[in-house]
C-alpha cells in the first residue's frame, strides 16, 4: 500500500506547458515531499513545482497549506522517559516534549516511578536513576 499524505494528490494537477507569469521550480523529489516546509524562490511571478518523475506540477503556495500539530503519544513520551532515566540522551524536541507533558497524570506517574523530573530544564546526567 503506498501512504501519502492528502494534501499532496489533492494539489497536484497533470503536466501543462509554463504561462508567461510562472516561474517553475523543477524538483527531483516525488511530489509527495510537498507540504508547508518547502522553501520557495522570492519572486513576484506565481511559482509552479514540476514534478518530471511523475510529470505532475503543484501550482498552490506551500505556505498557504495549513500545518497541524498534535501530542506525541504516550507511547513514545514513555519511550523518552525511560531513555533519560537511563541517562541515555533524547532531543531537544523530546526534552520540550516532555516538560509540556507534565500536567498528564499518567505520564507523571510513570516519570516518577522512573525517577524523571518532567519539569526540570536539566541534562539527563543531572537527573537521579532509581535502581
Amino acid at each position: 500500500m503506498n501512504i501519502r499524505p492528502f494534501y499532496t494528490e489533492m494539489f497536484q494537477a497533470p503536466f501543462r506547458p509554463p504561462r508567461p507569469n510562472e516561474e517553475w521550480v523543477q524538483k527531483s523529489q516525488h511530489p509527495y515531499t510537498f507540504g508547508p516546509h518547502v522553501t520557495v524562490p522570492n519572486t513576484d511571478k506565481k511559482i509552479v513545482f514540476y514534478y518530471p518523475a511523475h510529470n505532475v506540477i503543484i501550482t498552490t503556495h506551500p505556505h498557504t497549506i495549513q500545518t497541524t500539530y498534535n501530542d506525541p503519544p504516550a507511547w513514545l513520551v514513555a519511550q523518552w522517559i525511560v531513555a533519560k532515566s537511563q541517562g541515555i540522551p533524547i532531543s531537544q524536541f523530546a526534552e520540550q516534549c516532555l516538560q509540556y507533558c507534565s500536567d498528564t497524570p499518567i505520564l507523571n506517574w510513570f516519570s516518577n516511578i522512573k525517577g524523571v523530573d518532567l519539569n526540570s530544564h536539566n541534562s539527563p546526567d543531572t537527573n537521579e536513576h532509581n535502581a
